[in-house]
């Protein structure tokens, strides 16, 4: 069994089988890519591609398979019954009329499709079709590169034609221990010195960076995306967190339910940074604006501590992404929220307004203010059970004042 055959029979199945049914399909086909570059690699592929002969219509008919995605540029996400889903990509050849233009496409060969990639480690192809199964095909000697950890763009306008390659190089530096050649770095130099990020929409650009932010090693990303200026080159003055923040980010976002790119991204923000500006170069994410927005102001406000119910009056209104950011930033903040993250506090009162009214309390505001007081004296822990609660409120309609329960 060659290398090849056995990097394919190495996938879960039922890939190695299906594979060899598309293949059959299409009258050939060839896994491509960041997947073949991983089994090389040694590590688990992400998705799946695979370049066929023909139209990629034509053969998920007669895969008879869903087609859950299909683009103008000869692409189609399939699924199986399982669920499983896969790439097809139509082989073709590419061209940009400008430099971050949508390319246009035209129906080529393998050869062409592999020359229009980006990087040599990414130019990698295994035939699937049954003569010539596992077969490796590597024309411009990106297995060579991957085994030496060199990362070397295919053509010097390769950033040019797609500026998104700049962060996706990031990418693969950091993830695969690649390090640019000369040449690489020196054509990464001057795309970002040339103001080609300035040409991306924010929705590529604000992918990019999620994308970014989102590796394993995020922070080893952060300090590679500053040193090649592909932060600065976003807003000026953004900047990578350091270990210790962005230990506490991930840490705290995953209390919180918030994926951790957000806070990351809000953690980059200089002290006096402009975070509207960076909400507007980046996302129409009204969620992430209202964090962005809100972050210079509320990094220099001095945050309640205790009790603990006015530091949750204070929070429980704010984008979670800018609680998170909060909670690193300030430290003493930490251990309270993220015991409200986990659950450790209780988060309403077990007496509830139908309760309160079986007491004597009549609907109207009165009632609100009790039920808000009841609620921050469970946090507090001023009472701890049912009976307490109702003890508490007997207190206030005795007192005939609930002014202190707000």
């Amino acid at each position: 069994m060659s290398c090849g055959a056995a990097l394919l029979a190495s996938l879960p199945p039922p890939w190695p089988q299906r594979l060899r049914r598309i293949a059959a399909c299409a009258g050939g086909a060839w896994l491509v890519g960041g997947a073949v570059r991983d089994l090389l690699a040694g590590r688990p592929p992400g998705d799946l591609d695979v370049v066929v002969r023909g139209d990629v219509g034509a053969v998920a008919s007669g895969l008879r398979v869903q087609v859950v995605k299909a683009t103008r540029f000869g692409t189609a996400t399939v699924a199986w019954p399982d669920g499983q889903e896969l790439d097809l990509v139509q082989a073709r050849r590419e061209w940009y009329d400008a430099p971050a233009a949508l390319p246009r496409v035209e129906p080529a060969d393998l050869a062409a499709d592999l020359a229009r990639r980006d990087f040599t480690v990414n130019a990698l192809a295994l035939a699937l079709h049954a003569a010539e199964w596992g077969e490796l095909i590597d024309p411009r000697g990106g297995l060579a590169d991957l085994r030496a950890g060199r990362l070397r763009v295919l053509h010097d306008g390769s950033f040019d034609d797609d500026p998104t390659r700049l962060y996706r190089a990031a990418r693969y530096a950091t993830r695969l221990g690649l390090r640019p050649t000369d040449r690489t770095a020196r054509l990464i130099r001057t795309a970002v010195s040339a103001g080609r990020i300035d040409l991306l929409t924010p929705d590529r650009l604000r992918h990019e960076l999620q994308r970014c932010l989102s590796e394993p090693a995020a922070g080893a990303q952060l300090q590679c995306l500053r040193r090649w200026g592909l932060l600065a080159a976003v807003q000026p003055g953004l900047r990578a967190p350091t270990a210790r923040e962005v230990a506490a980010a991930l840490r705290l976002a995953a209390l919180a339910g918030v994926a951790p790119w957000r806070v990351l991204l809000l953690l980059g923000l200089p002290p006096d940074g402009d975070g509207a500006a960076l909400a507007a170069r980046l996302t129409p994410d009204l969620t992430l604006t209202a964090a962005l927005q809100q972050a210079a102001a509320w990094r220099r406000r001095a945050l309640p501590t205790a009790p603990r119910s006015a530091l949750l009056r204070w929070i429980e209104g704010l984008p979670a992404e800018l609680a998170v950011a909060l909670a690193v930033w300030q430290p003493a903040l930490r251990r309270p929220l993220a015991a409200w993250w986990r659950g450790g506090w209780p988060s309403r009162a077990e007496l509830d307004g139908h309760a309160l009214q079986a007491l004597g309390v009549p609907s109207g505001p009165r009632l609100g203010r009790l039920l808000a007081g009841l609620r921050d004296a469970r946090i507090d822990r001023k009472v701890r059970c049912r009976e307490e609660e109702r003890a508490w409120v007997l207190a206030r309609l005795a007192a005939g004042d609930d002014a202190d329960a707000c």
